[in-house]
């Protein structure tokens, strides 16, 4: 290794040089763009109401991994791997410090969709949306879940069923790919189809057993390995074909059902992973998509062992303008190409056979998940190296960070363990502050596979992560086909961005290919709820219309009121938490105030005649004592308008609102519309249940997310 190499194990933040962007350039012939012609989307039925996916009624060849190198004369291994250079090469990346607190427990976890093919591997992806989590197997099956772990009635579906016509009607073999959209509340599922082309679906609607845009676009060569990223301009894919090749597809038209052109590029000498927004917030303004792949300095023609960041640049109205440019080479830990060698699928030792599978090491492993949050750029990887043992896998992680001068490595580590176990085919994601969550395959010659997972809490010392938690310890090995994976999927919830998903495979029993796969989800933020204390709650009415003074008050209403009576004068209501639970030195990274209709709007709906409903917090009483009190109405708050409600059912806290939610006693909210009234000597408001109801589950809740140091 060179000493550069060397060096950013104890520099994190040591940037590449322009050596070697310089080289890789030289290494890397980019060809493209290449302009595929305008498809059209064909409106699909409702997912949930084709026929229900019959188990065991084919059986389903999946295609080998393709080795766009086997031309050369020792199909691409160039000698890069032996025992011997591996012990001399093992990874010193830091590794998980076994003193320190494991990883949480599930709050979820569940059985997912088993092997109804007669293939392996599953390629297992899912992913998690406001209500559903949605997984996708290989031959290729579609199942939805609520939350509570339930498989909805008729499900699986098969994808193919989704397609009335064309290669995509008759393709169900594989390689499946699901994305929740977090700016557009949409979905998109994949596969490849034959005939050489990409299958791609996007729902019409938040609900994803709903109506769908089906798309087929054609591809130079078979698109192995097809994975997606989502991008605010484009949906972003990278393929294995005879080269790697990297796409853009018009994002916009696709979400209306509009035909949408295809911009390729190929020519780079290992695969790429697109970045995948994860998040409501959204990247810069104009920001490319954001390509990487590893390099090893003895495989590759290049000095270092490194990350590269590709920009992908497009332009949907004048495509030939699109570009692929390398903008960063950063140096990482030095470590050998493959595990066992390249393209050498018989490596991973399990219990109880002689078979050994696929460590899938000279790709990287999906997803590639960016988030912002706000004061940085933030983008997570992980892919499988060499053990610190002979024929074993451990897991590389690393986090990038944007500067004004580019992307840097922030942190990088191994979860390895230093013993005969291989951990492999991972899949890394990051919540609401930073947290990262690591998921993957856990095996020995005297261990079954089992399904594993570890996290790095913002404040672990960079680098390190937590002691492992198990998912599912499993029963049984695969004896009939070293494909193992080939890939598993970490997610993030959009309803909390706190709770991480996971799903992979795994066995109940040793057989040739019966696979099993599971689906788990924990958090590392806390979310405590904290609903309204009753005998605090209530409604104050203005005393006159342009008096701004509290004028008579409403303790033991079921509803809370707001917008005007019908001699305008305004309402507002009081709704009061006892947040005295949460721990003295907690972070609270985001609250929610979630309130439930109650009954029919008076008049016209306030929300189109005064404007917003708008919260002001008070870290304590609005007034003298947490009871309402007439004073409540106009009484100084910490903060005015620290939440805005668009609809009568909730609305997150500002970042400066968070601070005023009081660890030691009352958080007071007061709600009230953004105009007072609207001079037309009518009734205009609507309700909401207050403290006040019977029903625990009607009343009005503060959900506040929050760590511990």
């Amino acid at each position: 290794m060179t000493g550069s190499a060397k060096l950013t194990c104890m520099l994190p933040l040591l940037l590449g040089t322009a050596m070697s962007i310089g080289a890789a350039q030289a290494e890397d012939q980019i060809k493209g763009p290449f302009i595929g012609p305008a498809v059209n989307g064909t409106p699909t039925v409702a997912l949930g109401s084709l026929p229900k996916a019959v188990a065991g009624s084919k059986v389903i060849v999946i295609k080998p991994r393709v080795n766009p190198l086997a031309h050369e004369a020792d199909q691409g291994k160039r000698g890069t791997w032996s025992p011997t250079k591996k012990l001399q090469r093992g990874a010193a990346a830091k590794t998980e410090a076994p003193s320190r607190t494991p990883a949480p427990a599930p709050v979820r976890n569940f059985a997912g969709q088993g092997n109804t093919c007669g293939c392996s591997p599953p390629d297992t992806a899912g992913d998690v949306g406001p209500n559903h989590y949605v997984q996708m197997v290989n031959a290729t099956q579609i199942a939805v879940y609520n939350k509570a772990g339930a498989i909805l009635p008729g499900f699986p579906k098969e994808m193919n069923d989704l397609f009335a016509a064309g290669n995509c009607a008759a393709s169900n073999n594989g390689d499946p790919v699901v994305l929740y959209d977090s700016l557009a509340d949409r979905w998109l599922l994949a596969q490849f189809s034959i005939g050489n082309g990409v299958c791609v679906a996007v729902s019409q609607t938040a609900d994803p057993t709903g109506t769908y845009f089906g798309y087929e676009f054609l591809t130079p060569g078979f698109p192995d390995y097809l994975k997606f990223g989502v991008w605010p301009d484009g949906y972003y894919m990278s393929t294995n074909e005879t080269s790697y090749a990297a796409y853009a597809f018009d994002r916009v038209r696709m979400l209306q059902g509009l035909s949408s052109t295809q911009v390729r590029f190929d020519g780079v000498t290992n695969f790429m992973l697109p970045s995948d927004l994860d998040g409501k917030t959204a990247p810069p303004a104009g920001s490319p998509n954001y390509f990487y792949t590893f390099k090893d300095d003895s495989f590759h023609s290049s000095p270092t062992d490194r990350l590269e960041i590709r920009e992908f640049d497009v332009d949907f109205v004048n495509p030939l303008s699109s570009t692929f440019t390398l903008t960063d080479s950063l140096d990482i830990t030095p470590f050998t190409y493959t595990v066992c060698g390249f393209f050498n699928l018989d490596c991973i030792p399990q219990s109880g056979t002689l078979q050994k599978v696929d460590p899938v090491s000279e790709w990287p492993m999906f997803r590639f998940p960016y988030r912002n949050y706000g004061t940085r750029e933030s983008m997570a990887g992980t892919f499988t190296i060499e053990g610190s043992q002979i024929d074993t896998g451990a897991v590389y992680w690393f986090e990038l960070r944007n500067t004004p001068g580019g992307w840097t490595l922030h942190q990088q580590g191994k979860i390895d363990g230093n013993n005969t176990t291989s951990r492999w085919i991972g899949s890394i994601a990051m919540d609401a502050v930073g947290n990262l969550a690591l998921g993957y395959s856990h095996s020995s010659a005297t261990l079954f596979p089992s399904i594993r997972y570890a996290v790095h809490r913002i404040t672990d010392a960079l680098g390190v992560m937590g002691p492992e938690r198990v998912l599912v310890n499993g029963a049984g090995s695969q004896t009939g086909s070293n494909r193992w994976g080939d890939y598993a999927t970490m997610s993030i919830d959009p309803a909390d961005d706190a709770t991480f998903w996971f799903t992979s495979e795994y066995y109940t029993a040793s057989s040739a290919n019966t696979w099993a796969t599971r689906i788990g989800a924990f958090r590392v933020l806390n979310t405590a709820p904290f609903r309204s204390v009753a005998a605090n709650d209530g409604i104050i009415l203005e005393l006159s219309e342009n008096s701004s003074t509290g004028g008579s008050i409403d303790a033991t209403s079921l509803k809370l009121r707001f917008g005007d009576d019908g001699q305008d004068r305004q309402f507002r209501s009081i709704v009061d938490f006892d947040t005295s639970a949460l721990p003295d030195n907690a972070v609270i990274t985001r609250a929610v105030l979630r309130l439930k209709a109650f009954g029919a709007l008076t008049g016209t709906d306030p929300f189109t005649t005064h404007g917003f409903l708008r919260g002001d917090i008070k870290n304590g009483a609005f007034s003298n004592n947490n009871a309402l009190e007439t004073q409540d109405f106009q009484a100084v708050s910490n903060q005015q308008n620290a939440v805005v409600i668009t609809s009568a059912r909730f609305g997150g806290l500002s970042a400066a609102g968070l601070t005023h939610i009081n660890k030691t006693g009352s958080t007071q909210i007061r709600l009230r519309q953004t105009l007072d009234d609207n001079d037309d000597l009518g009734a205009d408001n609507h309700t909401v249940f207050s403290g006040n109801s019977p029903t625990p589950t009607n009343r009005p809740v503060l959900e506040v997310t929050y760590f511990v140091p």
